[in-house]
């Protein structure tokens, strides 16, 4: 018809594109909030006679409203339950969505009459391939990349290559939607909506790969961790920071998996210094508490160092908290980075009690230095300069204090690592104002600034500790 009819135009609904020359899509996105809020009122007023939103409810209703993802059908389900829950009930029980969901509106399509009934006409519509990725995007928690989805997806029946074109087809269905908000950089997130994202859930369950799938997804965050650590120290940290931002969720899914001992070590480990940049030192006490109290010590013969290193970095975290050490705690095998957080940590308390000193090398900042050198840790040596520069401060060496800042500051600079850098700028703000230590405070301030402010802050800590550079990013 349109190739014999120029003028002609079709409007079609469809679950899917129809792939056809000249086709504009227009999707049809779920309900805003406040529209959402207004159907919902509709039929449960209709349900439940005198029902009116109000100061006592509107929040309920709106948390409702958030967790079925504005579905009209769903939110007409939901409201034939108000009569016999009312909405605040109806709001704590949507986790059994399905069960709660199931009243039957006798003059609907089949497809329609259920929650449930819509999502299994959708799921009855999708090929095998199409069928198992689904269920196992599900395992993601606050979205995804295309790459997570290759790395956990992929595999028993999925190749890697085919995720991208299946991933496709399921956002076409809208079972999968391309999340723009909160991206780093220009790559793009998907996410399922809730509803889906629980049935998928049970089908993941059912296929008996839940406990596989989720093992991958950890796996893969963890090593995603991993490799992120290590360019939160240079030119990429703001990345860095935007991309682990992103990642939260999924980052908290995998630490609460806790069949995984070993990578719970090597996740906190890795994410602690993010959790610093980002003034998270609260959050990263109770983690590396919480994976520290499930590996028993008998077990940790496997991952001795790794163990070591969360010790020591929960030591550190928990003076920054404003919580002592035990002086007997052994950091014996902790990597070297680990043991300069806990001395970082510990300046400005006085002379460490004998045992901490010991155990910490807090005061040997030579060994420290020396495995620093043989790593080959150039950002290592910087930051152990920074702690130098600190203790100047307490000791009121000026000459040190300003050798090792600007020492410090010449690594920084060179790795483009925003936080180190400011570090030092903070070290020479204290020494006394003279016409060249101003002109190169400033000059300081101005390369660690750029034009725009720095996303990588260290904690809020009081006025006084090391390390805190007066102003919240």
């Amino acid at each position: 018809m349109l190739g014999h009819a120029p003028g002609l135009h079709v409007l079609a609904t469809s679950q899917e594109p129809l792939a056809l020359s000249g086709e504009v899509l227009e999707a049809v996105a779920p309900l805003a909030e406040r529209e959402a809020m207004e159907l919902f009122a509709e039929r449960a007023a209709a349900a439940a006679g005198g029902f009116a939103l109000d100061g006592g409810n509107s929040e309920a209703v709106a948390l409702i409203c958030r967790r079925l993802d504005g579905i009209p059908l769903a939110l007409e389900l939901a409201a034939t339950r108000v009569r016999a829950l009312g909405v605040h009930t109806l709001a704590d029980r949507l986790h059994d969505r399905f069960r709660l969901l199931n009243q039957v509106r006798r003059d609907a399509p089949a497809r329609q009459r259920t929650l449930r009934a819509m999502i299994d006409w959708s799921w009855e519509l999708l090929s095998p391939p199409e069928q198992t990725l689904l269920r196992r995007l599900a395992v993601f928690v606050g979205g995804f990349t295309l790459e997570s989805a290759e790395s956990v997806c992929a595999g028993e029946g999925i190749a890697t290559d085919d995720v991208l074109d299946l991933l496709s087809r399921l956002v076409d269905r809208s079972l999968v939607v391309v999340a723009h908000e909160g991206q780093a950089a220009d790559r793009p997130r998907y996410r399922m909506l809730e509803s889906v994202l629980a049935y998928g859930l049970e089908r993941l369950e059912e296929a008996g790969e839940a406990e596989d799938v989720r093992h991958r997804h950890a796996r893969h965050f963890t090593e995603l961790a991993e490799h992120a650590c290590e360019l939160l120290h240079g030119h990429d940290q703001r990345y860095w920071l935007q991309r682990l931002d992103a990642e939260s969720r999924n980052l908290r899914s995998a630490l609460a998996l806790e069949e995984a001992e070993s990578l719970g070590l090597r996740l906190v480990n890795a994410l602690s210094w993010y959790w610093f940049l980002r003034g998270r030192v609260g959050e990263a006490l109770r983690r590396l508490e919480q994976v520290l109290a499930r590996t028993p010590v008998a077990a940790g013969h496997t991952c001795g160092s790794a163990r070591a290193s969360a010790r020591a970095r929960r030591a550190a975290f928990a003076l920054l908290s404003g919580v002592d050490v035990r002086p007997d705690e052994d950091f014996d095998g902790a990597d070297v980075r680990s043991l300069w957080l806990l001395a970082y940590a510990r300046c400005g308390f006085g002379n460490p009690r004998p045992g901490l000193r010991e155990a910490a090398g807090l005061t040997d900042l030579e060994a420290l230095g020396a495995r620093f050198r043989a790593l080959g840790d150039r950002w290592g040596e910087a930051a152990l300069l920074s702690v130098r520069a600190t203790r100047a401060v307490y000791q009121g060496d000026l000459v040190a204090l300003r050798q090792h800042a600007e020492a410090a500051a010449a690594l920084f600079r060179e790795f483009g690592d925003r936080w180190g850098h400011l570090q030092s700028c903070e070290q020479l703000g204290v020494l006394p104002r003279s016409p060249g230590t101003t002109r190169r405070q400033h000059a300081c301030t101005r390369t660690a600034y750029g034009t725009r402010r720095s996303s990588s802050c260290g904690p809020a800590r009081p006025s006084g500790w090391p390390g805190w550079a007066g102003s919240r990013c």
